[in-house]
């Protein structure tokens, strides 16, 4: 199951909880009669351990970048981070900072859920998708992306270098990973992301729209 808690005006994420699965702002509509909110859950106290040992970030002390501070308007203490994921009672005093030190991408974990911030839009799976190396987040349609660019952004297992993005033209763009994970904007319509761990190439699937490739826009 795959669950997006908070999306922006125009956006489209993906997370490979369900292949080729997508959810657009227009889902959820603000205001319609006998729409309700999800229950609020409680916030998780601890990591699973089977998370902790496969994400060297979440084994680490918590330092100042991991408060989330700024993720959404500049300041605050982890509110963006918690507004967006609460429902699915992810602990923003678990979040971690993954990616380069100037990437606002951040993985915490809730119930029974790990969870994935980046760019103001959040998403959450089953730990099995994360343990499986497939937790991606894809903005395809963000009114704030160059033309023709998607922004791709993960958390990648211990062990992994960097990722492979593959496009439609055979053009290979290799992301380097830092802190358990990366973000980037690709050029292209992407199609595939490749990974590799102890000498075993693992794919993962791109599946999107050629509309949404350029932005949404359609010619």
């Amino acid at each position: 199951m795959k669950i997006n808690t908070k999306l922006g005006r125009g956006t489209i994420v993906i997370c490979f909880a369900l292949v080729a699965a997508l959810a657009t702002s227009g889902v959820v509509v603000a205001g319609n009669v006998g729409l309700t909110p999800a229950p609020q859950q409680p916030p998780v106290v601890s990591v699973p351990a089977e998370i902790a040992a496969a994400f060297g970030v979440f084994r680490r002390p918590a330092t100042a970048a991991d408060s989330s501070e700024g993720v959404v308007s500049g300041s605050g203490s982890g509110a963006g981070v918690s507004e967006a994921l609460g429902h699915a009672g992810a602990n923003v005093y678990l979040s971690r900072h993954i990616g380069a030190a100037d990437a606002g991408v951040f993985a915490t974990v809730g119930r029974e859920r790990v969870c994935l911030y980046a760019a103001g839009e959040s998403s959450c799976a089953e730990p099995v998708v994360a343990l499986r190396g497939e937790m991606v987040e894809f903005d395809v349609c963000s009114s704030g992306l160059p033309t023709g660019h998607i922004r791709i952004s993960g958390l990648v297992l211990d062990g992994v270098n960097n990722v492979t993005l593959k496009d439609t033209e055979g053009k290979e763009t290799v992301v380097p990973v830092q802190e358990n994970g990366f973000s980037t904007l690709a050029s292209g319509h992407i199609t595939e992301m490749d990974w590799a761990k102890e000498g075993v190439v693992h794919k993962v699937p791109v599946t999107y729209s050629a509309v949404m490739a350029n932005n949404c826009v359609s010619n």
